[in-house]
């Protein structure tokens, strides 16, 4: 009975200084600094939304937290006031994807989100260019 209690010892405590290693690797290899250096660098270039982010964590088993989030405009169209801003984000993920190194969003929440909406004369908005930028031109129609 000992032996087998040993044995499972041993497992656990070997379970526990990979996990311990997976997180002082991910800690370093993918600093919060970095992470929101790419984030911010893939909205504008792939979207052409220029952005800020006050504070970016990583929690290994929460998830991503952005504080301050803030989008400032359409490339080349900056608002005099950012029209979004977001208190706080938190993205929860799934495992297995992290493991085939995909990132999957299992969960999204916004908190302390003002929007700032104006809707101009010709009936335009100050958001058209934002929503431009997320446009998919091989999405489907909006339902009417």
């Amino acid at each position: 009975m000992k032996k087998i209690f040993k044995i499972l010892l041993g497992i656990f405590l070997i379970f526990l200084l990979l996990l311990a290693g997976a997180v002082v690797y991910l800690t370093y290899a993918y600093p919060s600094e970095r992470i929101k250096e790419m984030l911010l660098t893939t909205l504008e270039r792939d979207y052409g939304i220029e952005s800020s982010i006050g504070e970016l964590r990583f929690r290994l088993f929460r998830g991503f937290e952005l504080e301050d989030f803030r989008i400032l405009g359409v490339k080349g169209m900056p608002y005099a006031k950012p029209p979004l801003q977001i208190g706080k984000v938190t993205f929860g993920y799934q495992w297995k994807a992290l493991l085939a190194r995909r990132l999957e969003i299992n969960q999204l929440i916004l908190r302390d989100i003002p929007l700032d909406y104006r809707l101009y004369p010709d009936g335009s908005s100050n958001l058209d260019p934002l929503l431009a930028a997320f446009a998919d031109s091989s999405a489907a129609p909006a339902d009417t």
